[in-house]
């Protein structure tokens, strides 16, 4: 974990701040990766998540990009919204994480009911064999 007072955010496709955290927290996938546990080949997804916020933090907006055809920095003016009041907690790890949670023990809950739907749809001689 590192400490900061900075956050500094894509602008170049976004129409808004909260799309410019949302694209910072979304991570990039890394293919291949070999897992320290089991020395397995896997596919994680790489991505920075604020575990702590600051009382004071700076959002520095990323308003220029390197054109490779000029050789020079383009200013991109494009509008970027922004709310009144900004909260932060949705892009911590804090959140994320039970936000993870939820998801995956209600996928874990509709399949479930999915099984006992299928059951309850089986022919009546399927049903004894299963019991």
């Amino acid at each position: 974990y590192e400490d900061y007072y900075t956050l500094s955010l894509e602008i170049v496709h976004q129409r808004s701040l909260t799309d410019s955290l949302e694209k910072f927290i979304s991570g990039s996938l890394v293919s291949e990766y070999t897992c320290s546990s089991c020395k397995k080949k896997v596919d994680v997804i790489r991505r920075t998540l604020l575990s702590s916020l600051p009382n004071v933090m700076i959002v520095h907006l990323q308003r220029f990009t390197f054109n490779f055809d000029t050789c020079t920095n383009d200013k991109i003016h494009t509008r970027l919204e922004f709310p009144n009041v900004l909260d932060m907690a949705p892009y911590t790890e804090e959140y994320l994480s039970t936000k993870e949670k939820k998801e995956v023990s209600s996928k874990g809950a509709e399949k479930a009911d999915k099984s006992v739907e299928d059951e309850t749809k089986m022919p009546e001689s399927e049903l004894s064999m299963k019991k």
